[in-house]
This record gives C-alpha cells, sequence and structure tokens, in this order.
C-alpha cells in the first residue's frame, strides 16, 4: 500500500511511475531505512532511484510527500482522539501535549498550504525556505477530490497495519494492555520515533514504548520486546529490498564512478 500511494502522489505530480516499478523502489527504501541514519537514508535512494523516470524534481518531491502522508495520518490520529487521550491518561500531561502538539502541527501545515502563495512571495529572500513552501503548495492537489481519497485509503491502510502488527506482537507476548489502549499508543510510539537522532527509530522508539505502554499498565521488558520485535519484522518485511537493490543498476553505477575516479 505504500509503494500504490507512492505511484498515486508520482502521478498526481505529472510524472509517469507503475506500481511494480513503485513497489521495488519502495523494498529498497524501506531497507536502507532500517539500516541508514535517522530512518530517511533510504528515503534519498528512491529517489535517485525513480529520477529517471520522473525527473530529479518531481521524485524528490514525491518522496518528502510520501513521507509527508505517513506524518500527516499520525497526527491525524493524535490529534482527533485527544478526547480519548484525556478520559484515560488525564494523569499524563505528557500524553496530552502530544496530542495538542499534533493538532497545532495539523493546523500549522493546513494554514501554511492555504497561504503558500503568499509565503513564497514573502519569503523570497530565503531560497532554501521557498524549496520548503513549495512542498507545502503540492499539498493543495491532494485536499481534494480523487487525489484526496487516493491518499486516504492508501494511508489508512498502512497506520492500521502498524497498529494491529504492534498489538499482534504484544498479544503474542501476554501483554495485560487492551486492543484500545494499543490504538491509541502505537501511533504515539511511531510518531516519537520519527525523531531523527538514531538509525531509523532504534532506541528512541524502545524509550517511548516502555514509556507508553508502562502507563497502560504493560511492564518495562515486555514494553521494550514488543519494540524490538516490531522493529525486527521491519528488517524481514524489507528484506526484499536487499535483493533488488543489489540487482538494480545503482552497485553498478557505484561501480563505473569509483573507476572514473581511480582512472583520473
Amino acid at each position: 500500500m505504500s509503494a500504490v500511494r507512492f505511484a498515486y502522489i508520482a502521478r498526481e505530480l505529472g510524472g509517469q511511475l507503475s506500481v511494480h516499478r513503485a513497489l521495488r523502489v519502495h523494498f529498497i527504501g524501506l531497507w536502507l531505512n532500517q539500516v541508514l541514519p535517522t530512518g530517511l537514508g533510504g528515503d534519498v535512494v528512491k529517489a535517485v532511484l525513480v529520477r529517471h523516470e520522473l525527473g530529479g524534481s518531481i521524485a524528490i518531491r514525491s518522496v518528502i510527500l510520501d513521507r509527508l502522508s505517513g506524518l500527516i495520518i499520525l497526527l491525524m490520529h493524535a490529534a482527533l482522539f485527544l478526547p480519548a487521550y484525556w478520559m484515560m491518561f488525564s494523569n499524563s500531561k505528557s500524553i496530552i501535549s502530544i496530542s495538542l502538539f499534533a493538532a497545532a502541527a495539523l493546523m500549522g501545515l493546513l494554514l501554511a498550504s492555504h497561504y503558500a502563495n503568499w509565503l513564497r512571495l514573502r519569503m523570497a529572500w530565503l531560497p532554501g525556505l521557498t524549496h520548503v513552501i513549495g512542498l507545502i503548495d503540492d499539498t493543495k492537489l491532494f485536499r481534494t477530490g480523487d487525489a484526496l481519497r487516493k491518499q486516504l485509503w492508501t494511508s489508512l491502510v498502512v497506520h492500521l497495519s502498524g497498529i494491529a502488527v504492534y498489538a499482534m506482537i504484544g498479544k503474542s507476548l501476554g501483554v495485560s494492555v487492551t486492543l484500545i489502549h494499543f490504538a491509541l499508543l502505537t501511533p504515539l510510539v511511531f510518531l516519537i520515533a520519527l525523531i531523527p537522532v538514531s538509525f531509523a527509530g532504534w532506541g528512541v522508539r524502545e524509550l517511548g514504548a516502555i514509556w507508553l505502554f508502562g502507563l497502560a499498565g504493560a511492564s518495562a521488558d515486555i514494553a521494550l520486546v514488543m519494540s524490538i520485535l516490531f522493529g525486527l519484522i521491519l528488517i524481514v518485511a524489507g528484506s526484499p529490498g536487499l535483493l533488488f537493490l543489489l540487482s538494480s543498476s545503482m552497485p553498478q553505477n557505484c561501480r563505473r564512478t569509483a573507476d572514473r575516479l581511480t582512472e583520473k
């Protein structure tokens, strides 16, 4: 579903990308995101792999907007379930703060998208910032009609699948946490894991899981094992990407570039 979403985004931006090709580069990106710093290195490789089909600009924008789609769903979840967080975790100001931050971030993105042209004119003296505003402006393409529906259903499937996998891991370990707790807390764990200070969120995700599921009554060791198993499942799920990467033209291109530099 992530690959389908990526193909939808590329096409909406004016590119041509088949689902088969999107699936291939998605697996490569998924694998590399597990082994490169911050969990974003695979996204850079994805942009490189599809630049010939889409052109550099659309390739970069597609990859960033694909990642942004997943982030928006996480923010929406945290914001929309604020009443549930308040009722079940009213003694935890941190969880309420995360939910309020998510709501504020969503509102900020919506306002920035609405006033993107105005901001671009006012910020023309900052080239780097205008590129960011241009990406935010792209989100207008996905706010209505068929483009919105495609983004919603693919992103929701990906989002709910992540929660389901985490819940199945927990239940297999016999954790005494309800499915409602998994539905509320797992997206917050994913949000915390996005903090770019580790390899693929390792360590940060585990600390977040121990803290959040501890509030729901799970012991620290069980919460830690859940998070580690989820990370390992991501590595296994992305393993086809290693095969695709080895069979792609990228390794050959890297070797040819190295040979040319050696000759010089």
